[in-house]
């Protein structure tokens, strides 16, 4: 805050405007990063990266201290400011239009309150930005805050000396025009509590939040996981909002433990938005409380609206009261839009299901892991190990990974079965398959055996054949009993042959839909 003899200018010291411009290139460098893992880490790594989209709060919170009323001006002609941080131009107030100031916080930032004689006269631009000033004159009296850093005092001084002491300075919000003159009626002590009924739309909430979730699980979208994440938000919000009660006499009202006196309320706020109804107490600070036990659904209920009839009977000669309805068509647009919003977000960015999704039309995975054991039961099998029974390690179908061998020990034949099924699933096999054919020497590529297939060597006579078939990879091991089948040897190549023939029988049992 800068003061000279005829100019008070309320702004931000640099050194804020500094680590405010460092915190905002720290938060979309964040953004960019989760961008990046997004599109580049897999879907697993992209899915754990949403998180990291918190960064972008901190950049909310440095915004009034970068550009919120830059340069704002209290001077003999009045106030320049501009009204809302994002306006391109500061508008004057001049102080025959100002009726008096205060100071109070909001949310976590202190701000000198303009009061205006004719607050209509300064709400204009478009739709958003009048709602967003008519809110700020409904919660806070006026809708011009002056973002306040440092001491207050010497913009108060200002105000009293730049006016000539014609605009007061107020304690708190002033009480709303319209209080009634009337004398206070006895208020008879009513004790408040939600109704059961108030819980049928979290319970609702609730319910779809589950199932969406077990769907989304089951079907491995992500996106569903995120957009049940919403109506659970909801119904916690909405929840929390009912446990506890409001006791109303004709001292004031009193919100759990807490009593606040009639002499410390500036307003009583009625708010209808879409299907909810509850009721806010304003103090003469700029704190609003809700009204624990006065919020119901929906809010043209008889009997909700019975309730707001003794709480505005009991305000009548003490204090204001105002009602501010929020369009119930509005209301629901936004509870609706914000998951559709997250699970667009989710579906094109980790998902993606025309990749590897088995109901997405064109998309062929495999969704069961086929059974080892059937391609142990072959000829081709049967004359590398004539003898003994196929064991399994795994009878599970929706086992990822299968093993099955035929032989005790020597010779013995072993076929395994991988299916990718997390992530991009076509990616993830062609990864498995890569990683397998780094593991051993003397590999040759394989024609006609399923997707891809190379046929190599564990020593000097152990014959790998490996070949790939969507996400699903097959590794078949031989390892020969008598001597004389080392590689290059006809009974290496016989041997070699046999094993082709048995990934193939593997091959041809995965099952892509």
């Amino acid at each position: 805050m800068e003061t000279s003899t005829d100019v008070v200018v309320l702004g931000v010291p640099a050194r804020f405007r500094i680590i405010g411009w460092v915190m905002i290139a720290v938060t979309l460098v964040g953004v960019a990063g989760t961008a990046w893992l997004i599109f580049n880490g897999g879907a697993v790594m992209a899915f754990l990266a949403f998180p990291l989209l918190v960064l972008v709060f901190p950049l909310w919170t440095v915004l009034p201290n970068v550009f919120g009323n830059r340069a704002s001006r209290i001077d003999a002609d009045g106030i320049l400011t501009r009204i809302r941080p994002w306006d391109r131009r500061r508008t004057r107030i001049p102080w025959t239009d100002v009726s008096g100031v205060w100071v109070a916080p909001i949310g976590q930032l202190r701000y000198l309150h303009v009061g205006l004689r004719d607050p209509a006269r300064y709400i204009t631009g478009g739709r958003l930005r009048r709602t967003t000033l008519e809110t700020l004159l409904d919660a806070h009296g006026t809708p011009v805050p002056v973002y306040l850093h440092g001491d207050e005092e010497p913009a108060l001084a200002a105000v009293e000396w730049f006016s000539r002491e014609t605009v007061p300075v107020l304690d708190g919000c002033p009480v709303p025009d319209g209080r009634p003159e009337t004398e206070p009626a006895p208020v008879p002590r009513r004790e408040y509590r939600a109704a059961p009924r108030a819980l049928v739309l979290p319970a609702a909430l609730l319910s779809t939040a589950v199932a969406l979730g077990w769907l989304g699980w089951t079907s491995m979208l992500f996106s569903l996981v995120g957009f049940a994440a919403c109506p659970l938000l909801f119904a916690l919000l909405m929840v929390l909002r009912l446990p506890g009660r409001t006791v109303l006499d004709g001292s004031g009202f009193t919100v759990g433990d807490r009593h606040l006196p009639w002499s410390d309320i500036a307003l009583v706020r009625f708010v209808a938005a879409g299907p909810v109804g509850w009721v806010q107490i304003v103090r003469h600070q700029g704190e609003t409380l809700l009204a624990r036990g006065l919020v119901d659904q929906p809010p043209r209920d008889p009997r909700y609206t019975a309730r707001l009839a003794e709480v505005e009977a009991a305000c009548a000669g003490r204090v204001g009261v105002a009602r501010r309805r929020q369009g119930q068509l509005g209301a629901l647009i936004l509870i609706a839009l914000l998951p559709v919003a997250l699970a667009v977000l989710q579906l094109v960015t980790v998902d993606r299901p025309w990749r590897d999704r088995p109901w997405w039309p064109g998309v062929e995975v495999a969704t069961v892991t086929p059974d080892p054991c059937a391609a142990l039961s072959t000829v081709e099998a049967r004359r590398l190990v004539p003898d003994g029974a196929p064991r399994a390690a795994s009878d599970d179908a929706g086992s990822p990974s299968r093993l099955c061998r035929l032989g005790s020990g020597v010779p013995q034949l072993e076929v395994g079965i991988d299916r990718a099924s997390y992530g991009d699933l076509i990616a993830e096999g062609r990864d498995d398959f890569d990683r397998a054919r780094r593991l051993g020497p003397g590999v040759e590529p394989v024609p006609g055996l399923g997707e891809e297939a190379f046929a190599g060597t564990y020593g000097a006579s152990i014959v790998r054949v490996v070949a790939r078939r969507g996400n699903v990879v097959v590794e078949v091991l031989f390892t020969p009993g008598e001597a004389g089948s080392d590689r290059g040897t006809p009974a290496y190549a016989a041997n070699e042959a046999a094993a082709i023939e048995v990934a193939r029988a593997a091959v041809d049992a995965v099952d892509l839909r």
